[in-house]
């Protein structure tokens, strides 16, 4: 039996919009760019050498890249707080199932390297483009490889509100000490 199938108008309609819009964008971006980096670039120049900052990346960071972060917190703000609502629905079932032997064997191996390698990320966080994120992510990825892998493994709640606690209050006093400085 061949069956032979055919592609409805409405997607191949679809396509030659999405291919339309593709070709488009990259006109726009090919004739305007060069120009608009070059301008963007001299101007960071301009500012690096009437601050005084120490190099063009500093001065990237500074005025620039503020704006960035607090996009990207509001973003991971509104994506925890809906995974939380979701998870909180679920609170009454148990939805954990013991793991087999060769999860918890690789987990009982990898943890403290997980740990370790998420540790000199953050202390040399300073040395990448947002490492100290990047370290946060890789702890919070071995801790939740326990969870994973062993049944009984569980945070006490009282150790996340003090984590929780001791962040924001940290956060809030680095921010006020920079301000000072």
């Amino acid at each position: 039996m061949n069956i032979k199938r055919e592609l409805p108008t409405s997607t191949l309609s679809g396509f030659a919009l999405s291919g339309l819009l593709v070709l488009t964008i990259l006109n726009i971006l090919l004739h305007n760019m060069p120009n608009k980096i070059q301008t963007a670039g001299d101007a960071l120049l301009k500012l690096n050498a009437t601050e005084g900052v120490a190099n063009a990346v500093t001065t990237v960071v500074v005025y620039f890249r503020g704006f960035d972060t607090l996009g990207e917190i509001a973003v991971l703000f509104i994506a925890s707080l809906g995974l939380g609502l979701m998870l909180h629905a679920n609170t009454r079932c148990d939805i954990k199932a013991e793991s087999n032997f060769m999860l918890q064997t690789a987990s009982k191996i990898l943890f403290p390297i997980i740990m370790l390698f998420g540790v000199y990320v953050m202390i040399y966080g300073h040395l990448s483009p947002g490492g100290g994120f990047q370290g946060g992510v890789i702890i919070a990825s071995g801790v939740l490889l326990l969870l994973v892998s062993y049944k009984g493994f569980e945070v006490p709640h009282a150790v996340i509100v003090a984590l929780e606690t001791f962040a924001g209050v940290s956060y809030v006093l680095i921010g006020l000490i920079g301000l000072l400085v």
